[in-house]
Formats: C-alpha cells, structure tokens, sequence
C-alpha cells in the first residue's frame, strides 16, 4: 500500500531503509520526543521496528524523494481507541511536513473506519507536534506522565481526542 502527499510518499519501509532509520531516528533530538524509541537507536532497534512495520498494517514510514526521512502510525490500544504516532529526521523540522502527512494519512485511516476514536499524545516540550495535532481537530484531553525509553524516565505528557467536526475544517 502506498499514500502519496503533495511530497512525500507514505509506504512500508524495507531493508534498505534500515541504515537511515538508524541515522534518523537515533539523533538525539528526534529520540528526545518518542516515548518508544530507544537512545542510542541501533541496527537491532531498526530491524524490530521493521517487523512492526508488516505486522500493522497502519504503520509506515514516509519518504521524500525516495529518502526515507520520518514515519507515520496508528495503532490499537486495549479498549480499541487507535493512537496516533509519527516522527520525522531532525533535517526536515519546520518544514511542514507533519501538517502534510497527518491530515493525509487521517484521511485515508477515517475513510477505512470512519466511526473509531483516535487519540494521540505528545511529551511536554514537543510544541511544533501540539500544534499539528490542534491544527487537525484533536483537543486536549488531559495530561500525565508516560516512560520515555530515550531518556529512561517518566516524562510529562498531553493526551488529546479527535474531535470529528473539527476535522478537515
């Protein structure tokens, strides 16, 4: 399966991937953010997030002119509400491809399933994900604390809902 934005290419991720999802992902800037990945990020960390990659079949990896350069999921909790999760390499901050890629990728999830709730949550500090996620209809639902592998400690976080209506507008 394949999404296409205006310029990025959403789709499962390969082998050949694996170096620059090591170099991607195990800047400490990006890891800093992401409460499941790893710091440092190794090989080994990239080939189990490869699997996850084909055993969900919500869960990608986006690429700009081929080059793989962030990723992009949704995946079921316990009591079936689907979380939203993405990441882009440190290089391609501000330069508006979480607004691209989230309305996008929401789009084409909701035309699936369009009665699922969806949540997402970002750790405090993380301002530039707060406002894709307020830019494309999710509201502040709550705050907490969730583990953050990278910094191996519980950190503060901001949970937010889907809010339909606010969606697409």
């Amino acid at each position: 399966m394949r999404i296409e934005t205006h310029r990025l290419i959403i789709k499962k991720p390969t082998v050949e991937d694996l170096e620059t999802l090591v170099e991607e992902v195990g800047n400490p800037k990006v890891s800093y953010f992401l409460s499941h990945v790893p710091f440092p990020y190794t090989l080994k960390d990239a080939e189990f997030w490869l699997k996850i990659t084909q055993e969900n079949p919500y869960v990608f990896n986006c690429y700009l002119n081929s080059k793989l350069m962030g990723g992009i999921g949704i995946t079921p909790d316990k009591n079936g509400v689907y979380e939203l999760g993405y990441w882009f390499g440190h290089s391609y901050w501000g330069q508006g491809f979480g607004s691209e890629v989230v309305p996008c990728f929401l789009d084409f999830f909701l035309k699936k399933d369009p009665k699922i709730q969806i949540k997402a949550s970002y750790l405090e500090g993380n301002e530039a994900s707060a406002k894709i996620l307020i830019k494309n209809g999710f509201e502040v639902i709550g705050s907490g604390k969730r583990y953050c592998l990278s910094r191996k400690e519980d950190v503060p976080s901001i949970d937010l809902v889907l809010n339909r209506e606010k969606f697409g507008n």
